[in-house]
């Protein structure tokens, strides 16, 4: 005979899943459905033979039980990058549909080079660095809970369709500073030579911020305000640029989850909304990319090149 075991599946509506529907609803009798979630697992003792605070609670009677198990989960939940994460790796639930951007979407524009190994994507860049390029900036602002990012991209234009690409050349996250601290840390890099235009996020958080940078660098820099229709935009736009391998992304745990955590969901007004979490952050980095994007689209050509390979990106040049 022949034994085939299919794994696990990224979201609801690959063959898997379908699969797995067809198996639960007996279509398939070839075929035999094996799961064993968190929650199951500690109902069969796991927790209490896991060393850990959790176990603190186990006085021997059931509410103690109880607790341990609890508190032993939750702890789990806490540790993931975010809640889809955890229903995906210890509930075996795929990512629905309402996930804008797909894992496997995301890791298929990761940037790597020749040899296929990735590249790491500085906080800072020179003012030397790409300087025969056109940079593009993007600021989300934060303050105490969420972060400010600066995500820097360089356009280039295939050599041979003429279509432009986005290379992620700098990210830059910054947490719990004051707004004069964070333009510190971030001004040299917004006024690095090869910057064509900014957009900032002058939410009312960062409006100070924003005011701030666009007084200081004139016209280079353009705020504008995170409502319904321009998330919606730049949310759709970025999702777009990242299924047609369009842009270059870093290969980061926290920046992939950041991507990975935002949800297209209707409003009871029958509108589209666009945001999620992660136990890092609300999106921000996503945020500060879709804006670097949308701060592309409306500059000045580059014709710096690069080549796009089947399975991502191939760098053909680093500056």
């Amino acid at each position: 005979g022949q034994l085939t075991i299919i794994s696990s599946h990224d979201h609801s509506e690959t063959q898997f899943a379908v699969l797995e529907g067809q198996i639960e609803r007996g279509e398939r009798p070839d075929f035999s459905l094996h799961k064993v979630t968190l929650p199951m697992a500690v109902e069969s003792g796991l927790a209490i033979k896991v060393p850990g605070p959790h176990k603190q609670f186990l006085d021997g009677t059931p509410t103690g039980i109880r607790l341990c198990n609890e508190t032993f989960i939750e702890g789990i939940r806490r540790n993931c990058l975010s809640e889809a994460d955890f229903k995906r790796e210890y509930l075996c639930q795929p990512a629905g549909l309402g996930a804008l951007i797909q894992p496997n979407e995301y890791d298929a524009v990761v940037r790597h080079d020749k040899s296929g190994d990735d590249i790491p994507i500085p906080a800072h860049i020179a003012a030397t660095d790409y300087a025969s390029s056109d940079l593009f900036a993007g600021i989300d602002c934060g303050r105490v809970q969420d972060l400010t990012v600066l995500w820097m991209i360089q356009r280039a234009q295939h050599p041979e369709t003429g279509r432009f690409f986005y290379r992620t050349v700098a990210v830059l996250p910054i947490r719990n500073r004051t707004f004069p601290d964070q333009l510190n840390i971030m001004h040299d890099m917004l006024d690095h030579p090869a910057v064509v235009k900014g957009i900032i996020d002058m939410g009312s958080v960062g409006r100070a911020l924003a005011d701030h940078i666009s007084g200081e660098f004139g016209g280079i820099y353009e705020s504008i305000g995170m409502n319904q229709n321009n998330k919606a935009d730049m949310a759709e736009n970025l999702r777009a640029a990242v299924q047609s391998k369009r842009i270059a992304l870093p290969p980061d745990a926290n920046i992939r989850s950041s991507f990975l955590c935002i949800q297209k969901t209707p409003t009871p007004s029958g509108q589209l909304s666009y945001g999620g979490y992660t136990t890092d952050d609300h999106g921000d980095y996503f945020w500060a990319a879709a804006l670097a994007l949308r701060a592309a689209e409306g500059g000045k050509r580059s014709m710096a090149l690069f080549e796009s390979g089947k399975d991502g990106y191939i760098e053909q040049q680093n500056t």
